[in-house]
């Protein structure tokens, strides 16, 4: 982070080059057997300690943002990870292999590399959609739309097709979400009383924060009013409805997200 000698500079540089800066941090971190693991918080709070910043409530609270967001879209891009999947609440990460590519492969200039943050994901892409729903959905509507996507082309991740005996739910989510183009979110009465399904839903609203649409909603048995009641940023959103019959919503899926 030398290359910002105060937090103004920080604060107003580009979002790429803050994203260097950070993951350059936690490999560091990760490289050091004193320190392996580290969190956003401790990075900002070294920021202003090894920095030499002079101390500001306003600055070091907006620093912190800051690199909790980045750290975020890092995670959420798969260049930083949880060391324990198990144990996950603790904030701390260390560099993925993926992070150490894009760093080496660029010799330390990740601008680069594949580009970061959301458009990292979509580079490397394992699936070319995520579906996110909620468990009452899956049998009517998820499913059928699953396999429909499927049988146009597209490569799906659902968790039907995708998880095998063993595996660890909340690990293969993470991957899915990061390694998936787009994200359809199947909003419905259901999905509005779950708490699983909206943070796949803040998972993908985090890889949006550059501008480049990821999320395609679809609503299902809900009204426009009944969206707007949770999300008045959802509800603005272009989305298609269930209403008009699976294989419009499939086709106006596929449109939106090519082949």
């Amino acid at each position: 982070m030398a290359q910002f000698p105060r937090a103004d500079l920080l604060l107003a540089a580009p979002p790429r080059e803050v994203e260097r800066a950070v993951l350059r941090v936690f490999k560091e971190c990760t490289d050091n057997p004193l320190r392996r693991m580290t969190t956003a918080q401790v990075i900002a709070g070294e920021v202003f300690a090894l920095g030499g910043y002079p101390y500001d409530v306003r600055q070091r609270n907006e620093v912190e943002r800051m690199i909790s967001r980045t750290a975020r879209k890092l995670e959420n891009a798969g260049l930083i990870e949880e060391p324990d999947f198990d144990n996950g609440k603790n904030g701390y990460r260390i560099i993925s292999d993926e992070g150490r590519r894009v760093l080496d492969e660029a010799h330390g200039d990740v601008s680069s590399a594949a580009p970061m943050g959301t458009t990292t994901a979509q580079h490397a892409a394992t699936w070319d959609v995520f579906i996110g729903h909620a468990s009452g959905d899956k049998d009517d509507f998820v499913r059928p739309l699953a396999k429909g996507l499927e049988t146009r082309g597209l490569k799906v991740w659902f968790d039907e097709f995708t998880l095998s005996v063993g595996d660890s739910l909340r690990r293969s989510i993470d991957h899915g979400l990061a390694a998936s183009r787009f994200g359809v979110v199947v909003i419905s009465p259901s999905f509005l009383r779950k708490e699983w399904p909206q943070r796949e839903l803040d998972g993908l609203v985090a890889r949006e924060i550059d501008g480049v649409k990821v999320i395609l909603p679809v609503w299902h048995n809900v009204t426009a009013d009944v969206v707007r009641r949770y999300s008045p940023t959802l509800a603005d959103r272009v989305a298609v409805s269930s209403a008009r019959g699976l294989e419009h919503v499939i086709a106006e899926l596929v449109r939106a997200i090519g082949t």
